[in-house]
């Protein structure tokens, strides 16, 4: 396929172009370096004007032939290696664009609704609620679901010591446990789309050590944020241990921006 291919009952445009029989004869080994390939690649152009799609078809066909030079090179090399410094560096760099990014309004982080609404349902579900129990549930989700990360997290501990042993404090427990594990769980999604943005294919133990930075600096970054939320007149000793800790990651900080108290 040269050109874009317009689908016959959309004509949407799209990129299709088959993979190298090269790449192709070595897909199982690529699926275990966490590549997957088709024997052909199908990609939306998102246009029927033709002349805008040619424009994102020679961007696509620039981005797929680099994928497959990138993935030869595997074949012949391995995965790579990535050491403890540039793993500090990578998820160092990172944890301050995060910063960047929310610092300005870090009560409007983002919290995990879907657990939120799965947490509550799964409850109601599994063990079959109905009356008081079905819709003290309800209520929780409701109250709970539209807040933000933090103002999440402070509720849910204001309400756990004073809720009542059964169904709606197991749920309010485990949502707790979620939103402790919430920074975690995004800081390994980061680690992966940092991967992906400079089409990086690491070892198994590479990419470890660098899930294992980006907790580690993602959770610094996530207790910062916290902090800025807290009235001086109740935190400076706070803000004395926090800012006395992980020196490497407050030198990323110098220069790039300013701690106001």
């Amino acid at each position: 396929m040269t050109g874009p291919w317009p689908h016959p009952k959309t004509g949407i445009l799209y990129f299709r172009k088959a993979t190298p029989p090269d790449l192709f004869r070595d897909r199982a080994r690529l699926a275990e370096l966490g590549i997957k390939l088709t024997g052909e690649i199908h990609r939306s152009l998102g246009t029927k004007d033709r002349k805008l799609a040619e424009r994102t078809f020679k961007e696509v066909s620039l981005e797929i032939e680099a994928m497959w030079s990138r993935c030869r090179e595997l074949l012949n090399g391995g995965p790579l290696e990535i050491s403890h410094k540039n793993a500090v560096a990578l998820a160092g760099a990172d944890a301050v664009t995060f910063l960047q990014e929310n610092e300005g309004n870090p009560d409007k982080v983002a919290a995990p609704t879907v657990w939120v609404n799965s947490i509550f349902r799964t409850m109601r579900k599994a063990l079959g609620l109905q009356g008081s129990q079905s819709l003290r549930l309800h209520e929780l989700e409701a109250a709970l679901a539209p807040l933000k990360f933090i103002d999440l997290k402070k509720r849910v501990a204001e309400l756990l010591p004073n809720e009542p042993p059964g169904p709606s404090k197991a749920a309010l427990q485990t949502l707790e446990y979620a939103l402790r594990a919430f920074p975690s769980a995004k800081s390994q999604f980061r680690a992966k789309a940092a991967l992906k943005s400079k089409g990086l294919v690491v070892s198994a133990a590479s990419k470890a050590k660098l899930m294992g930075q980006f907790a580690k600096f993602h959770g610094l970054a996530w207790e910062k944020l916290e902090a800025y939320l807290v009235p001086w007149n109740k935190s400076k000793l706070h803000f004395v241990w926090l800012l006395s800790q992980e020196q490497e990651f407050d030198s990323w900080l110098a220069g790039r921006r300013t701690l106001s108290f």
